[in-house]
């Protein structure tokens, strides 16, 4: 469920300016109710029932919701939640950078370690061979 509320919002977002209203068909909120290339007609209960929980939580405005037809606009609490989680995406990213980048340098480390120690072995060989 929380993934169609999701794209619900995504589709409300980027069809309506904040506090503009725009109306919506059943059909426009298709892509929200398929699932694994099988495509199933939004059900208008469950549809009604996801818009009406974003109404509650302050996501969006609804005008009127009658006969498969929705006027709705997008609050800025919408606007804030979509803004919020692209921050939290940078944030993770750039932490997978700072790992990675951590990763890479220990692999330098351990690669500079490993050939100063087969320098340092060929080193002590050739002196035992001019030695013995």
């Amino acid at each position: 469920m929380e993934e169609k509320l999701l794209c619900l919002m995504k589709t409300i977002e980027k069809r309506c300016g904040e506090g503009e209203y725009h109306v919506f068909a059943d059909d426009d909120f298709l892509e929200c109710f398929c699932c694994d290339g099988e495509e199933n007609t939004p059900q208008k209960e469950e549809l009604s029932s996801l818009i009406h929980i974003l109404a509650e939580r302050g996501f969006i405005g609804v005008k009127y919701a009658r006969e498969g037809m929705y006027c709705l606009c997008a609050r800025s609490a919408l606007k804030e939640f979509f803004e919020t989680k692209k921050r939290e995406e940078v944030r993770e990213t750039e932490r997978l950078l700072r790992e990675t980048d951590l990763q890479k340098k220990e692999f330098l480390v351990a690669f500079a370690g490993g050939a100063a120690g087969a320098a340092a072995a060929t080193v002590v060989l050739r002196l035992l061979a001019l030695l013995f």
